[in-house]
């Protein structure tokens, strides 16, 4: 059996506590327990490890008990002492790195910036050891920037020979955008008056060292009302209250832990990725931090400069920002107000959460949603899977949730209900929990969660304490100790399927795109002035889109809206897609005629799924972005994914500008109770297409006719009215016809009740 990884992080615990690292010993001991039992269950050791295990559990428990490990920093001088050192090296690496990719001139100037910052150390009150330390590395630099003098002087005189060397550049996001769509990714930079640049292939070289400790440009982030009830709260650099800080010592969510800050649905999407990378390999979040080095490894940063990969507002975006965090003196050291890594002296938690709450308004963030966090960190396609929709079927999602999950298909985080008994159930109401597994094993559905809280954990079936359920073969099929569990408290727990849907409301899950070999985007704008603040009578100037696939087969289709804003707090808009199918004219004009094949409620979140599964050989979909009652202009990304190739394009207006008259009128109300209907004449030179627009008051159902010259009824609004507007689009040949306009019901009219007659024509036409 190969327990190499528990015995490695055994060795590594055993060397922490011979150091008095406390903190760090508990943590790799816990690890060591994890992997011996993920390789063994817990009734079929070998003696040895049976010997090992017994040793952890008693080194857990003690240590434990014991609290005066350093993790802190007590001593503010040598922490700006240890950390002037390890900005000198970290220069010193990112020269080499340079130099190494044939960047000569940046890397001259970081060797100068490593001579210089050691002359300043030589001067400060460092220990001897560490002064000799940098004194070597000052002299590497010095006969190294000599060297590269030459080669610079060299390349002037063959000037390609430099950039012959240069490695290219790899790729990080195709941004084949045309202009129109260009200025769309500009304007959704700013958020809160704060810029985030599109994330370019450029950006990789992007500069981390600085002679001073890198600033926020924009400022310290905004605190909350509980952070400023904190006597003394100040904010300090990570290396002046972190012992020995690293930037990764191990992606794994059970190292995250919620502090202080609203955002429990963005660390349990944290965790639910780490987790994806800890499972399958794939770096969802080591690859978004930067800087790294040339192995694509994120590094920490003694100069305090860090940036990380958000997706928003269309595309992947760079949050640059320093390792200034809200902290609080005691008399055991300093506390983080923020969250932050268990595994001490690591920093990646608090630094991906400060770029995200920078984004998002500051550590006085209210509350966010986990498909929309998930969506920001990875792009995954947001869906959220409610237990109290009609069609909810638990089985069914469950069986579809297990099979995708082990592929590596999606990310999940469940959300609780409110008003929740918590003392009694050990589920905190309104909250959010990562689901880091999910089993089907002797027909026990059961799910393994993590509250962000890193403590408090469910009580009811399958909890630590619930000897009925649990049955030693379960507990060897999912290598669970309860005997461990038990004594630690990690916020981690299983649950039984019937427990999750009584106590959650639902399931944030964002899929994986790789899952469709075919995908499309598109880029685009809402203009507040095109059309009617409602939707609800009138979408001729919603933004319409065609989808066309053909192929033998069974297909999936989803299509995905995700609304851009500049306000980190916009929740205002609510926005929908409507999807009619195989309609004879690619534009609609009316929101139920035809009647649409898809529709859903209007959501005020940022994202829109539409799911659809077609087996015809041909798919013609026309898509309608709706909203509930519009008041900005809005911009957003249009996606398509699915199983077989197809053509998504926007879906022209050929009658924006077209000939267009206009007529109004009031309705006469007729004393003999018929309808009341108006006529226009309207002569044609040459056959065109004529649209006829007819709007009045929302109570009123009208609807229109076009008669030829001998009455003969050649177009009519299917013979059913409308309420408040509605259209005929007609195909005519030269000659003359008639316009009648009407009402069903005359006895709603009043003397104010008016309509308005809007014709447009790809040709002129007269109208009298």
């Amino acid at each position: 059996m190969d327990n190499k990884k528990s015995t490695n992080y055994a060795r590594v615990a055993f060397a922490s506590e011979k150091q008095k690292k406390f903190k760090k010993a508990l943590f790799f001991y816990k690890e060591a327990i994890q992997w011996l039992i993920k390789e063994y269950g817990e009734n079929n050791f070998k003696s040895d490890d049976a010997k090992n295990l017994d040793v952890w559990l008693a080194k857990v428990e003690k240590l434990r008990t014991i609290t005066n490990e350093p993790t802190t920093v007590q001593n503010n001088e040598d922490a700006i002492i240890r950390n002037e050192f390890q900005t000198i090296r970290y220069l010193l690496d990112e020269a080499i790195t340079y130099d190494e990719q044939c960047d000569y001139n940046k890397s001259l100037e970081i060797y100068t910036k490593v001579v210089e910052k050691t002359i300043e150390f030589k001067n400060g009150k460092a220990t001897d050891k560490l002064k000799l330390q940098s004194n070597k590395w000052a002299y590497h630099s010095l006969d190294r920037a000599e060297i590269i003098k030459g080669i610079i002087s060299q390349n002037k005189k063959d000037p390609k020979s430099e950039f012959e060397k240069r490695p290219v550049l790899k790729k990080v996001e195709k941004m084949s955008l045309t202009p129109y769509e260009k200025r769309i990714i500009i304007k959704g930079s700013s958020i809160d008056g704060n810029k985030y640049a599109p994330f370019v292939s450029i950006n990789i070289n992007e500069k981390y060292s600085s002679y001073d400790l890198f600033s926020d440009p924009d400022g310290l982030l905004k605190l909350s009302k509980k952070h400023r009830t904190y006597q003394g709260l100040t904010w300090k650099r990570a290396s002046h209250f972190v012992c020995e800080p690293q930037l990764i010592i191990q992606i794994s969510p059970f190292g995250i832990k919620q502090n202080l800050v609203n955002d429990c649905a963005f660390l349990s999407s944290l965790s639910a990725c780490a987790q994806y990378e800890r499972i399958h390999g794939k770096r969802l979040i080591s690859n978004i931090i930067y800087p790294q080095n040339l192995k694509n490894e994120p590094i920490y940063n003694p100069c305090g400069k860090y940036m990380v990969l958000l997706k928003f507002n269309g595309v992947y975006r760079k949050i640059v920002i320093d390792d200034l965090f809200p902290v609080i003196e005691t008399d055991e050291g300093d506390t983080i107000l923020a969250s932050f890594s268990v595994i001490p002296n690591e920093l990646w938690v608090s630094i991906v959460e400060k770029a995200f709450l920078k984004v998002m308004g500051g550590y006085a963030l209210e509350s966010s949603m986990a498909m929309k966090d998930m969506f920001m960190l990875t792009g995954w396609i947001p869906e959220r899977i409610l237990f109290d929709d009609i069609d909810f079927d638990a089985d069914k999602i469950f069986h579809l949730l297990l099979t995708r999950f082990h592929k590596g298909d999606c990310l999940l985080v469940a959300s609780s209900k409110k008003d929740l008994d918590e003392d009694r159930c050990g589920i905190v109401s309104t909250h959010a929990y990562a689901i880091l597994d999910i089993r089907n094993i002797q027909n026990n559905k059961i799910i393994l969660m993590k509250n962000p809280w890193h403590e408090k954990r469910w009580k009811g079936n399958f909890s630590v304490d619930d000897d009925v359920h649990w049955t030693p073969e379960l507990r060897k099929n999912l290598k669970f100790n309860q005997k461990f569990a038990k004594v630690y408290d990690n916020g981690i727990f299983w649950i039984d399927l019937k427990s999750l849907v009584t106590f959650f409301r639902g399931i944030d899950v964002n899929w994986n795109p790789s899952i469709f070999p075919h995908s499309a985007s598109l880029h685009d704008t809402w203009n507040v002035t095109n059309g009617p603040i409602s939707c609800h009578f009138n979408i001729k100037d919603n933004p319409q889109y065609n989808l066309y696939s053909a192929g033998n087969g069974k297909r999936a289709i989803w299509i995905h809206v995700n609304r851009h804003s500049n306000n980190s707090d916009s929740k205002d808009e609510f926005i929908g897609l409507v999807i009619y199918k195989n309609k004879k004219t690619c534009r609609v004009y009316e929101p139920n005629y035809p009647e649409p094949y898809k529709d859903g409620v209007r959501t005020n979140s940022p994202h829109y799924l539409v799911k659809l599964i077609e087996d015809e050989p041909e798919v013609n979909l026309t898509i309608v972005l709706t909203q509930l009652k519009k008041s900005i202009t809005l911009n957003y990304t249009l996606s398509a994914y699915s199983s077989f190739s197809f053509q998504l394009n926007r879906t022209p207006d050929i009658f924006k500008d077209s000939p267009h008259i206009h007529a109004s009128d009031v309705w006469i109300k007729e004393s003999t109770g018929k309808n009341i209907e108006a006529n226009y004449k309207m002569i044609v030179q040459e056959s065109t297409t004529v649209l006829f627009q007819l709007t009045t008051q929302k109570e009123l159902a009208i609807g229109i006719q076009l008669l030829s010259e001998n009455n003969l009824n050649l177009y009519n609004t299917e013979n059913i009215y409308r309420y408040g507007c509605c259209y005929l689009e007609a195909n005519v040949e030269p000659g003359t016809f008639t316009v009648k306009v009407s009402i069903y019901d005359n006895t709603k009219i009043t003397p104010s009740s008016s309509y308005n007659l809007d014709i447009y024509s790809l040709k002129s036409v007269q109208i009298s």
